[in-house]
């Protein structure tokens, strides 16, 4: 097991909350056979009828909405042309337009437009819009945590915190944790809990801009 996906094997029987009275276990990057949701096992989960994806509690998904055979949709509200597959777990999230979601955990957070979250976590208030990328073990969580316009989170350890907003061209990744703004230029093992928007530049130091643009491998969308 890569060091990516031991992250999410820590989530293995962590129980986080949908509500009061409401705890969802949640079995990431392993067979879904162990998830309850609000108490309900996963053998009454009703599978969705485009991809045979396990829907619990009071899901309203679509059914132009792709649920691939591991994940589990606990509530919540899925929409549009939304691609769910891997071992995802979305808890009671409102996801809509043309996301992709794969080997990922959405608790009560809002996902829209072209969005990515690929090996990533996305947790209670946090909001991803636009062509933003949550890749290889990034987590988003807090207040009220933006992602959007064309920013991509990336890597285990790295953070959007608190009321962070990361947009634009924004590159987080390398452990920096952000709970400032950052809207372009690349971050890398560095806390930013000011705003710092206009600097575009590696931390905010200024080098050529080709320096920006190592390929970021978003993996095989394709696969379960």
């Amino acid at each position: 097991m890569n060091r990516v996906m031991s992250r999410f094997s820590i989530l293995v029987l962590l129980a986080v909350s949908a509500g009061p009275v409401m705890p969802l276990t949640v079995a990431m990057a392993m067979p879904v056979h162990g998830v309850n949701c609000n108490g309900q096992p996963i053998s009454e989960g009703v599978p969705h009828p485009n991809g045979g994806g396990l829907l619990l509690g009071d899901a309203q998904v679509d059914d132009s909405v792709y649920v691939g055979h591991k994940a589990v949709i606990c509530g919540g509200t899925i929409s549009g042309n939304v691609v769910v597959r891997g071992p995802s777990v979305l808890v009671y999230a409102n996801v809509s337009g043309n996301v992709f979601i794969r080997n990922s955990l959405v608790h009560r957070a809002t996902v829209s437009g072209n969005a990515r979250i690929i090996e990533g976590s996305v947790w209670a208030g946090a909001t991803i819009s636009g062509n933003a990328r949550i890749l290889d073990g990034a987590s988003v969580s807090g207040s009220g945590p933006k992602v959007y316009g064309n920013a991509k989170v990336v890597g285990f350890d790295t953070d959007v915190l608190g009321y962070g907003e990361v947009y634009g061209s924004a590159v987080v990744r390398g452990g920096a944790d952000i709970s400032g703004k950052v809207d372009c230029g690349r971050w890398s093992g560095i806390t930013v809990t000011t705003d710092q928007t206009g600097k575009c530049g590696r931390n905010g130091w200024a080098i050529p801009g080709s320096a920006l643009s190592n390929p970021i491998n978003e993996g095989n969308t394709e696969s379960e």
